[in-house]
């Protein structure tokens, strides 16, 4: 299963049932599906409520999504996300401006 955005998450960005759900129904034997654009750290975010893999929550969330597929023998995939320049300070920790590796 392709990446896509399903915003499916908690506003913490931790996996939420829906996902564990919607995960484990797509999941087939030696099938490889790649999880949604999920952002490396709280100053990643692009749009608000989009998936994370930077906090305990979010990891024992992405364990149940994990375990889910691969209980049906599928493998999974997490596609990591960083929003660079273009990140909305509206979607960043005390609205700061996104972090990136140069300002252009």
């Amino acid at each position: 299963m392709a990446p896509l955005g399903r915003l499916h998450t908690g506003e913490d960005g931790a996996p939420t049932d829906l996902v564990v759900e919607y995960c484990a129904q797509r999941a087939t034997d030696g099938g490889l599906i790649i999880a949604e654009a999920t952002n490396i750290s709280p100053t990643a975010r692009h749009y608000f409520g989009g998936p994370g893999l930077f906090s305990q929550d979010q990891i024992k969330g992405w364990k149940l999504v994990t375990k889910s597929i691969q209980d049906k023998g599928g493998k999974v995939f997490v596609q990591r996300f960083h929003s660079g320049r273009v990140g909305n300070p509206l979607h960043q920790p005390y609205g700061q401006l996104p972090v990136s590796s140069s300002a252009a």
